[in-house]
C-alpha cells in the first residue's frame, strides 16, 4: 500500500515539559470522563496532587487547558502520520494510539465546542492541515479518486477512529485496535456514489412535527434550531427565551438549566431516531441478515438527516448529557446498538456459511467469527461516523449526503457494496 506524504509536523520534541504533560494528560481524561462543562479547575488541581493556583503557573485559565489538551490529542495523531510507513501500517498506529488513549478521540471530536473563536481557529487549521495529509495519501493509495472523494473519505475515516471514546465489554485493546483498523480499511475501499449538480443552496428541511406540547414544546423546537446553528455554548437563556415570545428566567419554569434543555433536546431526537429505525428493522423479521443492517443503515441515514434533534444530539457527547433526560437518551442509545450488534452478528455467522454471498467476511482479531464486543465496536464506528458526517458544516450540506453515507456505513460494517450510481 502506499506510504504517507512527508511529515512536517511537530514531533515529540516540541511536547510540554514535566509538570505540564502530567496535567494535560489529567485534564484531557477528567475532561474526556466527566465532560468538560462538569470539571473545575480545582479537580484538575486534586488529581494531580497541587493546589488549583500552581495550575495557573501552566496555563491562562480552563480554557488553555482544554485548547492545549485538544492540540496534543492532534499532535499524537501527526506523530503516527509519517512517510516511513505504509498506509496500512498508518492505520494500525492510529487506531493502536486512539484506543490506548480514548480521550484524544474524545477532545478532537468534542473540545472545539466548547473553545472560543483564537482556540478554535487554531484547533480548525491543524485540523484541516492533517485531514489534508490524509487525503493525499488516501488518493496515493487510490490514485483513480478525485480531491473530494479523497477528502470525503479521509473525514470519514478520521470519524471512525474518533469511536475509540467507547471500549464494549472487556475487550482487550489489541482486539479493539484490529477491529477499529478493520473499519477503517473497509470505509476507505468505499465507491461513493457520483456528485449531484444543484442550482443554489438546499432547500429547508420540513421535520414532521411532534404533538404540540405547550411552550416546553416550542422551547425544545427553537433550542434545537439554535443549538444547530451556533452551537450549544454560544446560545444564552435569554435568547432561547426570545425565540419563543418569553423571558430569559421564565425557561427555568420548564427547564432547571440549559444543559436539561440540551438533554431534552438530545432525548427527543434519539427516541425520532431509535423509532423510525426499529420500525423499519420490524418490517424486515423475514429477511436475512443482509437486508435487516441494509434497512438499518438507510433508516437510520434517512432520519439522522431529517431533524435538527438528532444532528444536535450527534454533536454532543452523551457524557454531558444530564439528569433523567440524559440518562434516558444513553439507554436509548445503548438499546439502539444492540439493535444494530444483533444484526452484525447474524450477517457475520452467515458470510462464515459455505457459498453464502450475502455478505463480505468480517472476520475477528483471531480470524475467527466476531465476538459481540468486536461487533460493537464496528457498529460504533460506523455511526459516529454517520453522525459526524450530518452534524460537520463542511459536509452536511452536501447535495448526495444520504447516499454517501449510505455507501461508507455499507462498507464499515462489511457489507458488499453495490456499484454507484
Amino acid at each position: 500500500m502506499g506510504s504517507l506524504m512527508p511529515n512536517t509536523a511537530p514531533r515529540s520534541a516540541t511536547r510540554p515539559p514535566g509538570r505540564k504533560t502530567q496535567l494535560l494528560r489529567l485534564a484531557s481524561e477528567l475532561f474526556a470522563a466527566k465532560g468538560y462543562p462538569n470539571v473545575s479547575v480545582a479537580q484538575i488541581a486534586s488529581a494531580a496532587g497541587v493546589t488549583a493556583p500552581s495550575i495557573y503557573r501552566h496555563f491562562l485559565d480552563k480554557q488553555a487547558i482544554l485548547g492545549e489538551a485538544v492540540l496534543d490529542a492532534i499532535r499524537s495523531l501527526e506523530e503516527v502520520t509519517t512517510p516511513e510507513l505504509t498506509f496500512d501500517e498508518f492505520v494500525i498506529e492510529m487506531t493502536s494510539v486512539t484506543v490506548g488513549r480514548p480521550d484524544l478521540a474524545v477532545l478532537w471530536r468534542w473540545g472545539v465546542l466548547h473553545l472560543g473563536p483564537e482556540w478554535r481557529a487554531t484547533i480548525r487549521e491543524r485540523s484541516r492541515a492533517l485531514l489534508d495529509r490524509w487525503t493525499t495519501s488516501i488518493r496515493m493509495l487510490r490514485p483513480e479518486l478525485g480531491p473530494d472523494e479523497a477528502r470525503m473519505l479521509a473525514r470519514a475515516m478520521a470519524s471512525a477512529v474518533s469511536s475509540a471514546i467507547v471500549r464494549p465489554g472487556r475487550l482487550s485493546s489489541t482486539k479493539h485496535a484490529s477491529a477499529l483498523a478493520g473499519v477503517v480499511r473497509r470505509t476507505v475501499s468505499a465507491q461513493l456514489p457520483p456528485p449531484v449538480r444543484r442550482d443554489g443552496p438546499l432547500a429547508p428541511v420540513h421535520v414532521e412535527e411532534l404533538p404540540v406540547g405547550g411552550r416546553r414544546e416550542q422551547l425544545l423546537g427553537a433550542a434545537s434550531e439554535l443549538f444547530l446553528a451556533r452551537g450549544f455554548a454560544s446560545v444564552g437563556v435569554d435568547e432561547l427565551g426570545a425565540a419563543v415570545g418569553i423571558s430569559g428566567p421564565s425557561v427555568y419554569r420548564h427547564f432547571p438549566d440549559k444543559q436539561a434543555v440540551l438533554a431534552a433536546v438530545c432525548l427527543r431526537g434519539v427516541r425520532r431516531l431509535v423509532g423510525q429505525v426499529e420500525a423499519e428493522f420490524a418490517l424486515l423479521k423475514n429477511g436475512g441478515p443482509a437486508e435487516r443492517l441494509t434497512a438499518l443503515i438507510r433508516a437510520h441515514t434517512s432520519a439522522l438527516l431529517s431533524s435538527p434533534d438528532l444532528v444536535v444530539a450527534g454533536s454532543i457527547g452523551t457524557v454531558e448529557l444530564a439528569g433523567p433526560a440524559g440518562q434516558e437518551a444513553r439507554d436509548f442509545l445503548r438499546a439502539h446498538v444492540t439493535c444494530w450488534t444483533t444484526a452484525l452478528l447474524q450477517l457475520d455467522e452467515m458470510a462464515a456459511l459455505p457459498a453464502n454471498g450475502e455478505a463480505s467476511p468480517v472476520r475477528g482479531a483471531t480470524g475467527g467469527g466476531l465476538s459481540p464486543a468486536e461487533a460493537k465496536v464496528i457498529v460504533y464506528a460506523a455511526l459516529t461516523l454517520a453522525n459526524d458526517l450530518a452534524r460537520t458544516k463542511a459536509t452536511r450540506d452536501r447535495p448526495n449526503l444520504e447516499a454517501e453515507m449510505t455507501a461508507l456505513m455499507t462498507c464499515a460494517v462489511g457489507l458488499q457494496q453495490r456499484p454507484p450510481g
